[in-house]
């Protein structure tokens, strides 16, 4: 009877001993499980902070099945006219205006649009002088026929004559006055005067829309 107790009280130390072995296991088991969810844990904040480092990548913006459905049955939007390139409209010209403009008067052109022409100097080269029986000025200047060009300018002819056996040089100053009152000027010259000779030129001087009943015409340096 001794004998079956001291057993039983084995019996139950060893399963008090298995129950405690068991109980460590399990700790140790659940020491190893936490330890591999905080490894886990730290490794995730590893990769964290090394993707935080690097420069965020730029994400291409997505559309939904019902908006994509959206924007292929919306209504296009109306552009103004200032956003448009606004066609320009072609002339036209009716049948009476076209047969009037191949009829028509060619339209005046006013003097002062038209190019001044320059004037056209005419020499005669050296000539012998003349006998003369009284002094006479070395350079002797006339003025004659006042008109108007083609071009809608007034004109005068201005001549030299050489009464001197050397060369000279002459400068020749005409004015063109309307009632007494200066409306215009024209120059010839500085030019050499060979001897004997005889020089014309037409100066040019105001358009003919300016009135002008006469010239006077003077050497100048003389």
């Amino acid at each position: 009877m001794g004998a079956r107790q001291n057993d039983q009280q084995l019996l139950a130390e060893e399963r008090q001993r298995s129950k405690e072995v068991e109980e460590q296991l399990a700790t140790r088991q659940n020491d190893q499980q936490s330890l591999a969810q905080a490894r886990a844990r730290i490794k995730d904040l590893e990769q964290q902070l090394a993707a935080s480092r690097q420069l965020p990548l730029v994400q291409q913006p997505t559309t939904s099945p019902a908006a994509a459905n959206d924007s292929r049955n919306a209504t296009p939007v109306y552009r103004p006219p200032d956003e448009m390139t606004k066609p320009q409209p072609k002339p036209t010209t009716s049948p009476a205006a076209a047969n009037d403009s191949r009829n028509a008067t060619p339209v005046y052109r006013p003097p002062d649009e038209m190019t001044k022409p320059q004037p056209t100097v005419r020499r005669t080269g050296p000539k012998p002088l003349p006998e003369v029986t009284q002094p006479m000025p070395r350079l002797s200047l006339q003025a004659s026929d006042l008109t108007h060009n083609p071009a809608g300018y007034w004109q005068v002819t201005a001549t030299l004559i050489s009464n001197t056996s050397r060369a000279l040089d002459a400068r020749v100053q005409c004015s063109f006055v309307s009632a007494g009152r200066q409306v215009g000027d024209a120059e010839l010259g500085p030019t050499s005067v060979a001897p004997g000779e005889q020089i014309s030129a037409d100066l040019i001087g105001p358009p003919t829309t300016a009135h002008v009943d006469s010239t006077t015409c003077h050497l100048v340096g003389q």
